[in-house]
């Protein structure tokens, strides 16, 4: 398997610094459409995967496949070019599959994943397309141990040993970037994702990687927990406060249920009022903001964005993000949207006496249509879809 080493331990902005690295903070302003997000975004004993998902298997249940493939196939094959694309978080490999299952021979999809665990198993699963026989007419699958966020060069070098000369092309035809935890590691309690089984609070994606979710609630200060379980989680400032002064009173934390008895310390089991407020999807929201800084997701995903997603897509290529809590679709859609996460549109566009804007030639991508949610038939499939969104934009040529 080809492998990347160069995966950053340190965040660029500014927030904390503490002994082992600081983490980064992206303001984005909160919505009731991006909240009620939120609010499903919770795992507890009522989730489940039916592993007779057409593409699922006993690791994973992909989201949203047709519609995830679709979208990227929209792109038009260029007369004489492959069609190439990358699946920036291949997981248990069912958007790889439903992918390979529909493109022809030459065509390349590159799977992506920074979890060694994931990538061998997919990799086991589409061996048929990693050394496919010339007689079988198959496309080919390349798997790639990296964190997307790292692709932006590493990509073109590998391009050049599966394309010819004449192709003359180092970009791709579409991204598929899918965000959430996969059900395996969620379900693996020695990963320490999952709430339901004891196991090492660690949560890293990558085994290498120095920080755990240990570190952070032991050492990380009252108030900097506080601010990572807002920020990340959603967390009222309150409730915040009161979670991250019982994670200090209980250290040392080293298992799951050590967190989660920090947790249920200062927080109702149940509460009739809102399902949020209970003990289950305020677990919830507290691992998934841990989760978020041990792996460094706001700022792979942000560099994702903005500089790998526009680099490698081609004009007229598409990027396909599936993300599953708030901050990861306010990041997906205002850079879709307007090109930048900031409030204010960083290009400046030309509008008309109507305000119409009739040349904004700067601006990356355009998006292609709204959100779209899991239907009716894939939540009964799969209750871990209900918190997805799906959005699309088309690459734009603005050389």
């Amino acid at each position: 398997l080809t492998t990347s080493s160069g995966i950053s331990n340190k965040f660029n902005s500014i927030p904390f610094q503490k002994r082992h690295q600081s983490f980064s903070i992206t303001t984005l302003r909160n919505t009731p459409e991006t909240q009620q997000q939120l609010d499903s975004a919770c795992t507890d004993e009522n989730d489940h995967v039916s592993i007779e998902h057409p593409y699922g298997t006993e690791y994973h249940a992909p989201v949203m496949v047709t519609e995830c493939i679709e979208a990227l196939l929209q792109c038009q094959r260029r007369e004489s070019y492959p069609l190439i694309f990358i699946d920036a978080t291949l997981g248990g490999g069912g958007h790889s599959q439903a992918l390979l299952e529909r493109l022809q021979k030459g065509d390349l999809v590159f799977g992506i994943d920074v979890d060694s665990d994931a990538l061998q198993t997919a990799t086991l699963r589409l061996e048929q397309y990693v050394s496919p026989n010339n007689k079988d007419l198959l496309p080919r699958f390349v798997p790639i141990q990296s964190n997307f966020k790292d692709l932006t060069n590493r990509i073109p070098q590998i391009l050049h040993e599966y394309c010819s000369a004449k192709d003359g092309v180092l970009l791709v035809d579409g991204i598929l970037m899918d965000l959430g935890v996969s059900s395996h590691q969620i379900d693996e309690s020695t990963r320490g994702f999952a709430i339901l089984k004891d196991g090492p609070l660690d949560m890293r994606m990558n085994s290498k990687d120095s920080i755990t979710a240990a570190d952070i609630c032991n050492e990380y200060g009252e108030s900097e927990l506080a601010d990572i379980f807002k920020m990340y989680g959603d967390e009222s400032p309150q409730s915040a406060k009161k979670i991250a002064r019982a994670i200090v009173q209980q250290r040392p934390l080293t298992q799951t249920s050590h967190l989660l008895d920090a947790i249920a310390s200062v927080t109702p089991k149940f509460f009739k009022a809102s399902r949020r407020k209970g003990l289950s999807a305020t677990s919830a929201r507290i691992f998934q903001s841990l989760r978020i800084v041990v792996n460094r997701e706001g700022e792979a995903l942000q560099q994702a964005l903005t500089e790998m997603a526009p680099t490698l897509i081609r004009p007229g290529g598409h990027l396909v993000v599936l993300s599953y809590h708030s901050m990861e679709d306010r990041m997906t859609k205002r850079m879709m949207k307007d090109g930048n996460f900031s409030d204010k549109r960083l290009f400046l566009v030309e509008r008309d006496v109507y305000g119409n804007i009739v040349n904004d030639s700067k601006k990356p991508w355009k998006m292609i249509g709204k959100g779209r949610k899991a239907s009716d038939e894939e939540l009964a499939r799969n209750s871990r879809a209900r918190s997805a969104t799906l959005r699309v934009a088309i690459r734009l040529d603005n050389s």
